[in-house]
C-alpha cells in the first residue's frame, strides 16, 4: 500500500512456518516487487522533495518491525538477491549487521570488489537520509549495519579440505575481504571492534566458516522439509555404507551452523 500511494497504514503480515519448524517464520519476496524498484530509487534520490513519496525509504524497515513484534521473533534474516538494485539497498540498510555469502570462484571475487565502493556509498547515503526522512509516517532507523564475516560454501572436498581447484579463489576471497574491502567499510563506520570479532575471526580473515557442497543431503533435506543438519536416518532412507556417510556429512554440517550461529550471536550483542 505505502508504494501504490494508498493511505492505508502498514500492518504485520501473516507469515508461513514449516510444519517441522514452527519457530520459523517466513516472510516471502515477489517478483513483483521489482515493479516498484523505480519510485523507491526516486524516493530514496529526491532528498525528500515530494511528499508523497516521503514514506517509502523507512516502509520495509516497519514492515518488518510489526512482523517481529507480532511473532515475538528474535532474530530476523534477510535473504538478498544478488543485485544492487533500491531495494536491496533499503533492506541491506534497515539490518544490524550483514555476512558475505561467497562460492569460490571468480565471480565472488568480482563481487566483493563491486561491494567494496558500493556499500560505503550506500552508507554515506543513510547518514544523510535518516535526519531527511525524520518527519516522515516510517523514519528510518539510524545506525548503520556492521559485518559479521563471510561464508565460503558450495565446493567439494577431498582428503579432508577443498579440492584443488577451490583452493585459490578461496585464498583470494579472504584475501580481498579482510584488506581492501575491509578497509573500505571500515572507513564507512560498517565494521565491529577488533576486540569485539574476537582473535579467531580475525585469525581467519572474518571468515566464519568454510561450507563444502551438501550433495546426497540436499534432496534429502529438501524432501523432509528440514535442513541438511537435521534430516533424519529415516529420512536419508538408505543403507550400509551410504547411510554411514551421509550421517557423517549430517553431522559436519551440524557442527559448522552451530559454530556459525555462536559466532554470530555473540556479535549482535553489540550490533
Amino acid at each position: 500500500m505505502a508504494f501504490q500511494g494508498k493511505p492505508h497504514p502498514i500492518t504485520a503480515v501473516n507469515c508461513f512456518s514449516p510444519q517441522k519448524a514452527p519457530s520459523l517464520y517466513l516472510l516471502a519476496g515477489h517478483a513483483n516487487l521489482s515493479e516498484y524498484d523505480a519510485s523507491l530509487t526516486f524516493a530514496q534520490t529526491s532528498n525528500n522533495a515530494l511528499s508523497t513519496l516521503q514514506n517509502l525509504p523507512g516502509a520495509f524497515s516497519e514492515l518488518l518491525r510489526l512482523t517481529e513484534e507480532k511473532y515475538s521473533i528474535d532474530y530476523t534474516i534477510i535473504d538478498l538477491n544478488p543485485s544492487l538494485s533500491a531495494t536491496n539497498q533499503n533492506l541491506f540498510l534497515s539490518a544490524h549487521a550483514f555476512i558475505i555469502p561467497t562460492n569460490p570462484d571468480p565471480f565472488s571475487i568480482m563481487a566483493i570488489s563491486t561491494l567494496k565502493s558500493t556499500l560505503p556509498r550506500w552508507a554515506e547515503w543513510k547518514r544523510t537520509a535518516v535526519q531527511l526522512f525524520s518527519d516522515s509516517a516510517y523514519p528510518l532507523l539510524p545506525g548503520l549495519p556492521k559485518f559479521s564475516g563471510s561464508l565460503i560454501q558450495r565446493f567439494n572436498i577431498r582428503n579432508g579440505k577443498a579440492a584443488r581447484p577451490y583452493r585459490d579463489n578461496i585464498e583470494e576471497i579472504k584475501e580481498s575481504l579482510c584488506g581492501s574491502f575491509y578497509e573500505a567499510i571500515s572507513t564507512a563506520g560498517m565494521v565491529f571492534t577488533p576486540e569485539q570479532y574476537g582473535p579467531d575471526l580475525i585469525e581467519s580473515r572474518y571468515c566464519l566458516a568454510e561450507v563444502p557442497d551438501f550433495q546426497g543431503l540436499l534432496p534429502k533435506a529438501h524432501q523432509a522439509g528440514v535442513p541438511v543438519f537435521e534430516v533424519t536416518d529415516a529420512d536419508i532412507a538408505e543403507t550400509g555404507p551410504v547411510l554411514a556417510q551421509l550421517k557423517e556429512k549430517r553431522t559436519l554440517f551440524n557442527s559448522h551452523f552451530e559454530d556459525i550461529s555462536n559466532k554470530i550471536v555473540s556479535l549482535l550483542k553489540y550490533a
